[in-house]
């Protein structure tokens, strides 16, 4: 993958706003291996970047995720253990194959291996 995952927009303030599930783009090279659902990317977090427009105006720090939570997700550890005591994640990569909804969002097994690239 040759584009930037993510925007960074540097402040004046020692303060960073992270918004890791902004982003929409699946590239081409990578499109193939999502179903329709993931295509959709429903679970991204629609128009943060315009909610929190304001403090970048402020002089905080913005990081912002280019490419789909589906693709990378930019706030799990690249090991894949759970975000959440209790919970499993089977993808065992720092990103899911199913939406929040519990639909696959992958249309091909996944592994950790077709995540490093992507690290």
């Amino acid at each position: 993958m040759t584009e930037p995952v993510f925007d960074f927009q540097a402040g004046t303030l020692p303060l960073l706003v992270s918004i890791p599930h902004l982003g929409r783009i699946i590239p081409d090279a990578l499109a193939s291996q999502y179903t329709d659902v993931a295509h959709t990317v429903a679970d991204t977090d629609w128009h943060l970047d315009r909610l929190y427009d304001f403090a970048m105006r402020a002089g905080a720090s913005v990081l912002s995720a280019r490419v789909s939570r589906y693709v990378i997700d930019l706030n799990r550890p690249p090991s894949g253990e759970s975000l959440y005591p209790g919970r499993t994640d089977a993808s065992g990569a720092a990103t899911s194959r199913a939406s929040t909804a519990g639909r696959s969002r992958v249309s091909m097994p996944f592994s950790s291996r077709c995540a490093s690239p992507r690290i």
